[in-house]
């Protein structure tokens, strides 16, 4: 065996030896790494003699003493005592004393009087019944109040001059007389359109400067959108022509009499030449009148009788007096309404109830020639305007 084994295993039975000694020294326990030092041999490069053939001698092991390990007590934990906890009182609840109630005296109740027992009248009583309304006026009455209140303002026109304010102021009139009076049923159809128109041409010219002189077409402009409605009226021709003629239709006038100074002659102004176009103007404010009138009486509805055509023609006949026709126009004006006046002529000398026959308006070709001579007589343009307006019938 050479020397460095040698060594070699002498450290290693060193190394079990204080192995053994540590487990016996601490009763049977496991030795741990931490109670044995351990001491790695360590290597030296010296350099070993050579072998001789004389033996070596053998080392004796040394039981090199090996030091016990002291057990260091380890530190018991201390148990520190954890504080008790101390019961604080709770305040006990003080218990305040209740005010006593007081006892108020309530006053009793009032006795309620006692419900009548209500006694029946034997005898029982009558119903009041409301009075009956106001009757109407009889025909003769309505005519002849008309004739009383408003036939006194009856005239052929409006007088030249007058003024928005001073016809309104008119017109004002006969619609608070007109309002005054009770038709009886003959005549409220007639009444109650009549009192529209009064009313619509004093809101129109309320709405136009007091002091400026009046404009015709204001009024064409209400009679034309009333023209409906005065050509729905049911009442007969005679009664018709009693109440025009007691002057319940009210031509307006001015109501004043005249007086010396409106006697005296009056200077007329050098009257101012028309252009055509305004010519044409006076002509387009004319047609808007007469719109639709000519149309309506040269093509009468077939089966209509004598005496729907003579109610009809006398409702045109009434609105076509209300236009002021221009000067150009005045010729053709009075031929028109010579015609519509054939017709109502035809129309009245035939029993009421039977059918209109055609042949019978063959009376009306001289007017009919008046008419077209007049009309030939329009210049072009004018004569365009009446067309597009049925003026004229065609």
């Amino acid at each position: 065996m050479s020397i460095r084994k040698s060594l070699m295993f002498a450290w290693l039975i060193v190394a079990v030896s204080a192995l053994m000694a540590v487990y016996a020294c601490q009763g049977g326990d496991e030795p741990t790494a931490t109670s044995i030092p351990t001491q790695a041999p360590t290597s030296t490069n010296t350099a070993l003699p050579e072998p001789t053939d004389t033996p070596a001698p053998v080392p004796t092991a040394t039981d090199t003493p090996v030091p016990i390990p002291t057990n260091t007590p380890k530190p018991v934990p201390t148990d520190t005592p954890e504080p008790e906890p101390t019961d604080t009182p709770e305040p006990e609840p003080t218990d305040t004393p209740e005010p006593e109630p007081t006892n108020t005296p309530v006053p009793p109740p009032t006795p309620e009087p006692p419900t009548p027992t209500p006694v029946v009248d034997p005898t029982p009583t009558a119903t009041p019944v409301p009075p009956p309304a106001e009757a109407g006026m009889t025909v003769d009455e309505y005519i002849e109040t008309c004739a009383s209140t408003i036939g006194p303002f009856a005239s052929t026109g409006v007088p030249p001059g007058i003024t928005n304010g001073q016809l309104s102021e008119i017109i004002g009139n006969f619609h608070m007389l007109f309002s005054e009076l009770n038709p009886p049923p003959e005549i409220a159809d007639w009444h109650n359109v009549q009192l529209d128109v009064w009313t619509s041409m004093r809101d129109a010219l309320d709405q136009q400067p007091a002091d400026q002189p009046f404009n015709p077409e204001i009024l064409i402009e209400v009679m034309f959108a009333n023209f409906e409605a005065l050509m729905s009226i049911q009442i007969s021709q005679e009664l018709m022509d009693r109440i025009v003629a007691a002057g319940c239709t009210g031509n307006l006038v001015d109501v004043e009499q005249p007086t010396e100074e409106d006697t005296l002659p009056v200077e007329e102004p050098e009257p101012i030449a028309k252009t055509p176009a305004d010519v044409l103007t006076e002509v387009e404010v004319y047609a808007t009148g007469c719109a639709g009138l000519g149309q309506q009486a040269a093509a009468p509805p077939e089966g209509v009788t004598y005496g729907e055509t003579a109610e009809g023609v006398n409702l045109i006949i009434d609105l076509f007096i209300a236009l002021m026709p221009p000067d150009i126009l005045v010729d053709w004006h009075n031929a028109q309404l010579g015609f519509f006046e054939g017709v109502k002529e035809i129309a009245e000398a035939e029993p009421a109830n039977e059918p209109l026959d055609q042949t019978k308006m063959f009376a009306l070709i001289p007017a009919f020639q008046a008419l077209e001579a007049a009309r030939i007589e329009l210049p072009g343009d004018v004569h365009a305007i009446l067309v597009e307006a049925a003026c004229i019938a065609q």
